[in-house]
């Protein structure tokens, strides 16, 4: 069951959901209420990171949570599938498909053999890094001032 509300005083969106019968209990935690600061220290805590945006460009969050090697289990949107492949470190599920998605985020909960080969999975994200952005947009910013 998924219920989501919006708090009107500050537009606050609180998620709930459950999986019943299909998880260990305290298994799905909810973290909607956490700033953006406070997330990457709970990422070494996590055994999957799961988006389920039906519109997005290219997530920091599926980047940040694939440098902490945690696999991912999103909707392909965007440009998640230019860091995610599909079955090598996470699962792309079709856009809506919320039945699938819970399918993969259950079968990674209780594989964990499975979950680590996910995680574990040497990506490629040299791009990513801080000083290689830096160059990437002081390039950038060369090129339309030249």
């Amino acid at each position: 069951m998924w219920e989501t509300g919006v708090r009107p005083s500050d537009g606050t969106v609180h998620v709930h959901f459950e999986i019943k019968d299909s998880l260990p209990s305290k298994a799905v935690i909810d973290y909607s209420k956490v700033s953006q600061d406070e997330v990457a220290k709970y990422l070494g805590a996590w055994d999957v990171f799961v988006l389920s945006s039906l519109w997005e460009g290219l997530p920091c969050s599926v980047v940040e949570a694939r440098m902490a090697h945690l696999p991912v289990v999103a909707y392909d949107v965007g440009g998640i599938a230019e860091v995610i492949s599909d079955g090598v470190n996470g699962y792309l599920v079709a856009p809506k498909d919320w039945q699938q998605l819970a399918h993969k985020m259950i079968c990674v909960a209780n594989d964990s053999r499975h979950r680590s080969q996910l995680g574990e999975h040497p990506d490629n994200l040299d791009a990513f890094e801080n000083s290689e952005m830096i160059r990437a947009h002081f390039q950038l910013y060369k090129s339309l001032y030249s």
